[in-house]
This record gives C-alpha cells, structure tokens and sequence, in this order.
C-alpha cells in the first residue's frame, strides 16, 4: 500500500518540532502568565476600542441633534421677531382705526396724518376700504386720485370677524410691487364703515430680516401660508414671489417646525430649519451649507478618535508593564506555597502588587483559619444539639398538654354524665310528673350541666380557638327564656355577695336572633358574671335589650367602679385582667376575649363604655332571626315523636355505677328492654358470646383492657361480629373521636350523654343503617 503522505505544512512543523496546535495562541500546551496578560490586554483592547467607536458616533450623533434644536430655536425666535413686527402694524391700525378723522368720514384729514406717520414707520402704505372692498385712500396716489377696487379674503375675513388681518404676499393693484398686507375694521356707531389697511413691500421685510443677528452664510426667508417667498436675505429681487425648495414646503405641510437637508443649485448639501408662526400662519426658514454647520462636529469628531487612539495606546503600555510586575509577584509566591503545603513556617518575600501581598499572607494565616472553623463547626454542632433539645421539651410539653386535656375531659366527663343524664330523665317525666318548682330545679340543674359542659369544650377546644379553626351552630334562638335562664344561673352568685339582678326590658315583642344557643348563653354568663364580680357592694346588675333595625342588642350594666380610661384598650386583651389579679376576685383574663371571638364568629360585635366611678356597661349586637315567607302550601302539622325500638336486648360493659344506674333507668322508660350488665371487659366478651346480644354498648376505658381491644376481639369472632357496637367514652377529643370510628364502632358517643342521641343512635343500630365514618375533622 501506498502510504499516506502528511501535508506539507504539518510535516515542516513537526520537523522543526512544533505542532499545528502550538502555532495558535490558544493551543493546549501551558503558557506563561506574560503570554495570557497580553492576549487579556488584547482581548481588553478590541472592545475598548469598539465602545470608543460607538461612543464617538454616539457624540457625534448627540451634537447633531443639538445642533438641530439649535437651528429650530433660532428659526423660533426669528419668527418671533417678525411676529412682533407684525403685532406691532396690528397696534397701529388699531391706532388709526379709532382716528377721528377717519370715525367722522373726514378722508382728507386721515389721508394728511398717514402721510406723516408713515415716515417714521417700515410700513409701504396706508390703505382706506369700504365694505365692498374699494379703495378710498391709498397714501403711494394723490388724494382723490382713481383707485382699484380689491377682492380677497382678507377683507371678506376682518369683516366677517371684526379683527385685523394679515394677507399673504400679493401684488398691490394700485403699485404692481410685492406686499404684504394687513387690514383692521374701523366701527362707527357699532357698525364696520371702514376697513384700514398697511401694506409692506417686500423690500421693506428684508429690513425686517437685515435687523436681526444672522450668522454668515445663513440664508433666511420669510414666506407667506402658502410657501412664498417674501423676503430673503440674499437674492431678494430673484427669489421674492417665487415657492420655496419642496423640501421645505413638504416638511412645513407635516409640522409647525422642523428640520430639513437639500442641495442647492451648486450641488452642496444645505441644513435648514423653519417655525410656523401660530398668529399669522407665516413662517421663517433658513438654510445653511453643511459644511458650516458640520466643521465643528467633524473636528470635535477627529479630536475625539485622536484622543482613544492615544489613550489605546498607552493602555497598551501600560498593561505590558503591568504584566510583567504580575507575573513577577505570583512566581514569588510559588516558595511560600511550597512551605505551607509542607507545613514549614511561611515566609512571604516582598512583592510590587497589593493583592500578590495579600495572597502570599493568606497563605501564611491559612492554617489559623482552618483551626478557627473547625471551632466554629463545632459550636455549630452544639447549638444544633441545643435547638433539638429545645424542640424535644417543647414537643413534651405538647404533649403533655395534650395528654392533660384528654385526661381532664375524661374525669370531668365522667360525673357531668350522672349530672346530664339524671336531670334528662326527671324532664322527661319518665318516673312521674315534677311540680313546676321540681320543674324549675330541673331545668336549672340541666342549663347548669349543659353550661358546663361546654366551658369543658372550650378548654378542649383551646387549639383550635388559637388556630381560628372554632365554629358556631347557628339557629332560632328565643332570646326571653334563654335571659331568664342566664339569671336564674346568675342569681345565685349575686345572692352570696349581695348583687341584685333586674331583667330590665325583657317582654313577649322581644325578636328572636340568627345564633348559637349555647354559645349565646356562656358569653351573656360571662358578662353577668363580671359585672357581679366587679360590682360594688349591694350593687345592681342590669339587663336590658334594645332593637338596632336588623339586630338585637343585649346590655349588661353595672354599678361597679367603671374602667379606667387608660386601660380601657387592654380590655379585650387575651388574659388582661386590668389589675384585678392583684385582688381578691377570681379569674382567668380570657373570657372577654374569647367572648368577642364567639360574638363576631356569630356575625355580631361587641362593646362597651364605661363611667369610672358610675359603672360600665357590656353589649352583644346579634342579627335578627329572618322567616322566610313563601307562597306555596302551609306546612304539615308537626307529627309527636315516633316511639323508640323495643323488643331488644342491650349489652352495656362499664365499671362506672353511677354511668350503669343511668343507662339502666334509661332502659326503663322503653318497653321490652333487656339490659345484660358487665363491669370489665373479660365479662362483657363472655356474657357477648353467651348472651348474644342484638346490641352492645361499650366504655372505653375499662379495669382489665381499653374497649378498642374489646372490639377487636368481638370483630375477631364470626359470631358476634354482625352486633353492632356503640362506643361510649368521656374521650372527646377528635383524635379520640376519629379513632373509635376508624376501629369500626358504629357510633362514638361521648360523655355527658344526651338522651334523644342516645336512643337515636340504638334506634339506627337495630334498624339496620350504615354506621358512621370519619365525618369529623383530623385528629389533634
């Protein structure tokens, strides 16, 4: 085969010992730090360079712009002065047209004073017209010579208007010359009789021109509303009455002003500017060769690229000097680095750069730095073992706060349930009629119960009032019995420290309230409650009610101390008791907290105002109760109560007697109930299995094992695990409540027990209804 020859630059290189690759400034090989510093000012260069070009542009760029306002400005104010000029012909006819010569049609007379003002004026003329646009006096004719007559809008419009005019540039009828016209009506008796006019040729508007300060090499024209020139400062006699450049005019006809570029006769480029004058319509432009206005924008333009020429240069002197004192200070360093990585004692030479110094003492304190962070990791390391400590007792202290209200739920409920249950069945009449006192007694002893009962809820319900996760049952509320209630409740702890209580204003026209019974209830308890407690002795306490268009307010006054003003804002304040904690008077600070909170999660507010001295007095705002009227058929009679089940045997495994004297008298009130009693959950699973119940009714909390294992156990075995099982515990807790029915109980039933539940739950078990599943929020 024939071998493959290698190209012949590729071979020359590798003959002299150099690579492709190390002919270009970015090969693989390793370079030195003077190499990589003057391809860095290189690569600094380019773009510096490139910027300095933009820049330069940019400027230019800016004085051309500048240079523009500039000519527009000027053009502005030449127009300016011509605008005056003109204001000033204005004056002077108004001046003549209230001549009395003129007013009194003495035409000769006014013909004599135009000819001696008009030698001190620049005007050409004097002009007298009558309505129809004829000539009467013309100051450039003898008086009384034959004149022309004229047409023009310039007349047609100062005496549509009755002010003066200017014309465009026209020629005079009675001179043949180029004028510029202006005219004003002279009124006699109210009427227009005259129209005076002042002509000015345009020989005369070059003066105009000639006394303003032109630069050499400007040429500036004064030209009418329809582009004609009539006025110029060179040329004057060729180019008057003739169109100015199109340029200009298309421009002029898309703007009040502006610039323009055109060439002249000559081939040269020509800037311009003009300015529309908003008075007259006429307008002022000027034109000067490019080469005037652009010889100071090109020799700033060449002073600039000499300038980053030069300082391109010695940046490029600069920058190799400055690399060769770097490249020096680094190779000092390589001795000190060697030492340290050696654990020798760094000794850093001097060097020329700041940062080299700073490297090479770096590298000297390196080794007191690490032993500094590893220190500081270690204290980390401890704080973080503290943190979890701290966070270990706080999630103890959780729960032991948790355990706590599940504890205290459990051994308060417990004897409420006696209390609730008891009184349930002596309301009922089920073991005989109560005299209205017994009655009374009952109904107090039941309220009392219930009240009770829920300030127990709210204990439980602590989180969730922190986490705003509390609720309200709202519903038709009587307000009547439920005040007399809040007073027959109250009326015993006023006796003791000698507090009457009035029921104020409380009638039969009282509107009932959209609320929550119960919780209505404890925030007007509380309200009494600490009007009693901070009353004077043999004070009063007062309720009364006002109507407030949708809502109901209840008032709760006192003849107490009153608050004082000062610390009338810490009233509502979570555990704020305004210094009665240094008192006798008991308390914990979160009832009117807690009461607001109750209030306003009901759609009402709270209030109060106070008196020191006199007392104070606390409102509830609660809406109105609103019936729904309809038109359609009247509703049914309300049917009495279906009776309850009966024919069935219940077994109840609990070791509380008081909770099983309770159940049993329960089961007395119905017909055909066997009741099989256990007191341990070993008995409850033998008589289950001997008895075979249709209906078990199981504690939780029993002496030998927990009604879940009960359960469990009774699930566990085919023949019992059809019954099914009401669970019946002083555990009230969501957890707790969530959990029983996640073990398959088919209803969690808690203590106090509530009779109408009670049987209404063993009515469902033995029809045959689906039991209950997790309807209840997460556990806690």
């Amino acid at each position: 085969m024939t071998p493959v020859r290698e190209p012949a630059a590729r071979a020359v290189a590798r003959g002299n010992g150099m690579t492709l690759s190390s002919l270009l400034p970015f090969g693989r090989h390793r370079r030195t730090m003077q190499f990589w510093l003057n391809w860095l000012v290189v690569g600094c260069i380019v773009p510096a360079a490139l910027v300095a070009g933009i820049l330069i542009v940019q400027s230019y760029q800016r004085e051309r712009h500048s240079l523009e306002r500039d000519m527009i400005a000027t053009a502005r104010a030449l127009m300016q002065a011509v605008d005056a000029d003109i204001n000033g012909f204005h004056q002077i006819l108004q001046a003549l047209a209230a001549s009395r010569t003129l007013t009194t049609g003495d035409l000769r007379g006014f013909y004599d004073e135009a000819q001696i003002l008009l030698k001190s004026q620049v005007a050409s003329n004097f002009v007298v017209h009558d309505r129809t646009g004829q000539q009467l006096v013309n100051t450039v004719r003898p008086f009384g010579s034959a004149l022309p007559r004229e047409t023009g809008t310039m007349i047609t419009r100062a005496i549509e208007t009755g002010k003066p005019q200017v014309s465009n540039l026209f020629r005079g009828p009675a001179t043949g010359r180029m004028v510029l016209g202006t005219t004003a009506p002279v009124f006699v008796d109210g009427e227009i009789r005259y129209l005076v006019g002042m002509g000015m040729f345009s020989e005369r508007l070059g003066e105009v021109l000639g006394r303003q300060k032109i630069p050499p090499g400007w040429i500036v024209s004064i030209l009418d509303r329809t582009g004609t020139i009539g006025a110029r400062t060179e040329d004057q006699e060729q180019f008057v009455g003739m169109k100015g450049a199109p340029e200009l005019l298309e421009k002029a006809a898309a703007a009040e002003e502006g610039t323009y570029e055109i060439h002249n006769l000559g081939g040269e480029s020509t800037l311009g500017a003009f300015s529309r004058s908003p008075r007259t319509g006429w307008m002022i432009a000027f034109a000067v060769p490019a080469s005037v206005v652009s010889a100071g924008l090109y020799q700033a333009l060449l002073i600039n690229v000499g300038l980053a020429i030069v300082l391109l240069l010695l940046g490029v002197l600069f920058a190799r000097r400055v690399a060769a004192r770097m490249t020096r200070s680094l190779q000092a360093l390589a001795a000190p680095a060697l030492a340290l990585g050696s654990g020798e004692k760094v000794a850093v030479p001097p060097v020329e750069i700041r940062e080299a110094d700073e490297l090479g003492q770096a590298l000297a304190k390196a080794a007191g730095l690490m032993e500094v962070r590893a220190r500081e990791r270690d204290e980390a390391e401890q704080s973080e073992r503290r943190m979890l400590v701290q966070k270990q007792a706080a999630d103890d202290a959780n729960r032991a706060k948790s355990e706590f209200l599940a504890l205290m739920s459990h051994e308060l409920r417990t004897p409420m349930n006696a209390i609730v249950g008891f009184s349930q069945l002596l309301e009922g009449a089920h073991y005989g009629q109560l005299t209205d006192k017994q009655k009374e007694f009952v109904s107090q002893i039941s309220f009392s119960g219930r009240y009770l009962l829920e300030l127990i809820n709210d204990i439980l319900d602590l989180s969730k009032i922190e986490a705003g996760r509390l609720t309200v049952s709202m519903e038709y509320v009587d307000v009547m019995p439920l005040v007399k209630s809040v007073i027959a409740t109250l009326s015993q702890a006023a006796a003791k420290v000698g507090i009457s209580i009035e029921p104020g204003n409380y009638g039969r026209d009282m509107p009932p309230v959209n609320a929550d019974r119960v919780r209505l209830a404890q925030v007007l308890l509380n309200l009494g409650s600490n009007a009693i407690k901070y009353n004077r002795p043999r004070g009063t306490v007062r309720l009364t009610y006002e109507r407030h268009e949708e809502r109901v307010r209840i008032i709760v006054t006192d003849t107490g101390p009153g608050i004082p003003p000062a610390r009338q804002a810490e009233l509502f304040q979570l555990f704020s008791r305004l210094g009665a904690e240094n008192r006798a008077v008991e308390g914990s600070g979160v009832g009117l907290a807690l009461s607001r909170r109750l209030i306003e999660l009901m759609g009402g507010s709270v209030g109060f105002s106070s008196v020191p001295g006199e007392g104070s007095s606390f409102w509830v705002d609660v809406p109105m109760f609103v019936i729904q009227r309809s038109s359609g058929p009247a509703p049914e009679p309300v049917v009495a109560e279906a009776p309850h089940s009966t024919g069935f045997a219940l077994l109840y495994v609990e070791d509380n007697p008081a909770n099983m004297a309770l159940v049993r008298d329960i089961m007395g009130t119905l017909q055909d109930v066997t009741l099989i009693e256990a007191t341990s959950g070993a008995s409850g699973l033998a008589l289950a299995d001997e008895q075979r119940p249709d209906l078990i009714l199981l504690d939780i909390h029993l002496p030998d094992m927990s009604g879940h294992e009960v359960l469990e156990r009774l699930k566990a075995n085919p023949a019992l695990a059809d019954i099914p099982v009401l669970a019946l515990s002083a555990g009230a807790l969501p957890r707790d409540i969530n959990r029983g029915l996640e073990a398959g109980f088919f209803r969690y039933l808690t203590k106090p027990l509530e009779l109408r539940s009670f049987l209404a739950a063993i009515d469902s078990a033995l029809s045959g209804e689906p039991p209950d599943r997790l309807r209840l929020p997460a556990a806690q």
